[in-house]
């Protein structure tokens, strides 16, 4: 089995050492797709509250910039929640759609596996000859086996 690996993200640089540091250290190369996944959410939110911390920096010079960071991860991560919730708001209300279509769907393939049988059994079984045991149909006259087209 071949190790896949995935191309590293481009990492992005806040204003903790400490989290460049160890998003260097466990994204910037994915072995699997799991990890991949996550260092693109990681690195997205991140690159996401170092943009908006520059943001507030540069609107608002005097404001610290340990401050402007912890507003900027907690208004992002606020974002996500209420975006989130959203999502699952929209997916339930559009849910009766969903299973609408899935009803009708098991209906029609239901329909279809009975209308199959059914030609199976009474259509095709007209052309049939009658088998004692199971075994392949031979014809009475020619000796070669009998296929259905």
């Amino acid at each position: 089995m071949s190790t896949t690996v995935y191309p590293g993200h481009r990492l992005p640089e806040t204003p903790s050492v400490t989290l460049n540091s160890w998003l260097k250290s466990h994204y910037s190369m994915s072995s699997n797709l799991i990890q991949y996944v996550v260092g693109f959410v990681l690195c997205t939110f991140y690159e996401t509250a170092s943009k908006l911390h520059r943001a507030l920096l540069h609107a608002n010079g005097s404001i610290e910039p340990k401050v402007a960071w912890m507003t900027a991860c907690g208004v992002l991560g606020v974002a996500v929640a209420v975006a989130a919730w959203f999502a699952f708001n929209l997916i339930m209300a559009s849910s009766f759609i969903v299973h609408a279509v899935l009803h009708y769907l098991a209906v029609v393939i239901g329909l279809v596996g009975v209308g199959l049988g059914a030609t199976g059994a009474f259509y095709f079984s007209r052309e049939m000859e009658p088998n004692k045991r199971g075994g392949s149909s031979k014809r009475r006259d020619s000796g070669e086996e009998h296929h259905l087209q």
